[in-house]
């Protein structure tokens, strides 16, 4: 996943006669694999499983039991669709993930894992999900909430719009439309004049990294770290202003500084 995962407990149980009407019959699963991909394009999930855990053998033996079809088909209620490379075991580890994450069974550390923003993005869906703050709030809620309906929706509709405006109608799917729309176009609020960054290539040098940010405003506060597993820095910087700020978000976040991750600068830090 990309890291981000559009699961919801049992939400097969759930989904309605609208979203059922357009699944792949289980009959047809792995003759159609490429239909129900460029239809559910999604976020990979991070199979973060800690093996040692009990709680996650005890949901592998649950799995265990099921025919790859089964597995496939429960995914796919979740709105995730199992690649087709993937053999049997990694097919019940990825179901075992889903019903963990949904039930609330992952660990801390786990959990935080999916909110570091991955190296590229697979998915035009990932990348708004990473890069709109607001929208990124928007979509944590209705996973919270396991409105599996809502996140097919979101998910669709920024993979493939017209598709989407095809496929759900009424007020309810409208309403959600709208603030799809409006959490994509929102700007930050910024409150503060503290920022965080993550990205700049370590070949450039500590001293290059601030002089960077002392174009945009002056700085009250400097801090960096370089990551030597990805050759980054990241750190912390306070402006004596909040357009300083704004500047820094507005000029940088997104970059693609050519070798690395983007650049990640992030507001209020």
């Amino acid at each position: 996943m990309t890291r981000i995962t559009l699961v919801a407990a049992l939400a097969s149980l759930c989904m309605n006669a609208s979203t059922m009407a357009w699944m792949t019959p289980s009959s047809a699963i792995r003759s159609n694999w490429s239909a129900r991909q460029a239809r559910h394009a999604t976020s990979k999930l991070s199979m973060a499983l800690d093996y040692n855990d009990p709680v996650v053998g005890e949901e592998f033996a649950q799995v265990q039991t099921m025919s790859f079809e089964e597995i496939v088909e429960e995914c796919e209620g979740f709105g995730i669709p199992v690649p087709p490379a993937l053999d049997d075991v990694n097919a019940q580890l990825m179901l075992v993930e889903i019903r963990l994450r949904m039930s609330g069974r992952m660990s801390e550390s786990e959990t935080s894992e999916k909110k570091k923003p991955p190296k590229t993005f697979s998915s035009a869906f990932d990348e708004t999900y990473w890069t709109k703050p607001v929208f990124q709030k928007l979509v944590d809620g209705y996973r919270e909430n396991m409105d599996i309906n809502a996140m097919n929706l979101i998910t669709e509709y920024i993979d493939d719009k017209e598709t989407a405006l095809e496929r759900y109608e009424g007020a309810d799917y409208k309403a959600i439309m709208r603030k799809i729309e409006e959490a994509i176009n929102a700007k930050v609020e910024i409150t503060s004049p503290k920022i965080s960054f993550s990205g700049f290539p370590s070949s450039m040098g500590e001293d290059a990294v601030q002089m960077t940010f002392d174009q945009l405003g002056t700085i009250v506060s400097f801090e960096c770290t370089e990551n030597l597993e990805d050759a980054i820095f990241s750190g912390k910087v306070e402006f004596d202003d909040v357009e300083a700020a704004g500047n820094a978000y507005d000029q940088y976040d997104g970059m693609d500084m050519g070798v690395g991750p983007m650049l990640e600068i992030v507001l209020n830090a």
